[in-house]
């Protein structure tokens, strides 16, 4: 692992050190595939409830294929924590092996379930798990706010030259123990990370990456204005809080991706960002609409964000 050393004040959160583990290929792309909502080790007692995370492997080991992303982000819920009765390590182990086979970098942000009680590990621990893995590029967030999954990563041009060109901004929205929200300080967090790295980088454009979706979720749907699935209702953060306008206004974000409501695979546009969430691709949790996972593809030298499903079956839909 390299790191690039920068001499950015700390403020709420380390700075001082990078990850310098993400580029552009040679082909002037970075890919990412986001994993939503796999639900590993639901109803691990019973002939169905394995055999689930089964075919969840399949659909990641499948997409893997396909899109041999630069970057994989699991975006919550990775486990049924209530339902498992021994240790969850061992699930999470099964659920980042498809990353482990292809040697596919990731990082993770924890969604509600990842969070219920199970007999055999906290979420301190299943992260400090995650992190033990050379591929992981998670983070422990700064223990001074709420939550554990608050923290950033840099996508460089290659390793030649080392030159930023994205941010990626992961926040903990809660859940199971915690309360499902982003807190104020959270907010507080990213804003001064966000005005750390532009003083250091300049505007650098970015995406955000959290489980629960604001409460801003539920007024940006428009038939005319967006594409994907919305077959399943907004099930948003508890407290209505300014989350999406910071993101567009601080953080130079161009889309924010979410899970969490697993019948949705929209997005949308809000203050010139895109909205979006992630396809189901956990064969856990409820539901019965097709697996999948939702593409990210950025091109070096530009801004946009070209975002799709791909399928289960390999077919791709619900794209810009």
């Amino acid at each position: 692992m390299h790191w690039i050393a920068v001499s950015l004040p700390i403020i709420a959160v380390h700075l001082s050190l990078v990850y310098a583990d993400l580029f552009f290929s040679s082909d002037g792309t970075f890919k990412i595939a986001q994993f939503a909502d796999l639900h590993f080790g639901e109803a691990e007692n019973t002939l169905w409830g394995p055999q689930q995370d089964v075919n969840s492997t399949r659909v990641m080991d499948r997409v893997l294929s396909w899109e041999k992303p630069s970057f994989v982000v699991y975006t919550g819920d990775q486990v049924t924590g209530e339902n498992i009765n021994s240790n969850a390590t061992g699930y999470w182990a099964r659920l980042v092996s498809p990353c482990v086979t292809s040697k596919t970098p990731w990082a993770t942000v924890f969604g509600n379930h990842d969070d219920l009680s199970y007999s055999h590990g906290t979420r301190k621990e299943l992260l400090a798990f995650d992190t033990s893995y050379n591929l992981s590029l998670s983070r422990f967030g700064p223990s001074s706010i709420h939550g554990l999954t608050n923290y950033f990563l840099i996508i460089y041009d290659n390793e030649e030259y080392m030159k930023p060109l994205w941010v990626l901004y992961f926040l903990d929205s809660g859940g199971g123990s915690y309360p499902e929200l982003v807190y104020d300080d959270q907010i507080e967090w990213f804003k001064n990370t966000s005005t750390q790295i532009k003083l250091q980088y300049g505007p650098l454009p970015a995406l955000t990456f959290f489980h629960i979706p604001s409460t801003a979720y539920q007024t940006v749907y428009h038939k005319t204005s967006c594409f994907g699935m919305f077959d399943d209702q907004v099930t948003p953060q508890i407290k209505q809080n300014e989350l999406l306008k910071v993101i567009a206004s601080f953080g130079n974000t161009k889309a924010v991706f979410v899970g969490h409501d697993h019948g949705n695979d929209w997005c949308c546009p809000f203050s010139e960002m895109l909205v979006c969430y992630g396809r189901h691709t956990g064969y856990g949790g409820y539901g019965r609409w097709p697996r999948g996972s939702r593409t990210i593809l950025l091109t070096e030298g530009s801004t946009h964000v070209k975002t799709y499903v791909r399928m289960e079956d390999g077919t791709i839909i619900d794209g810009n």
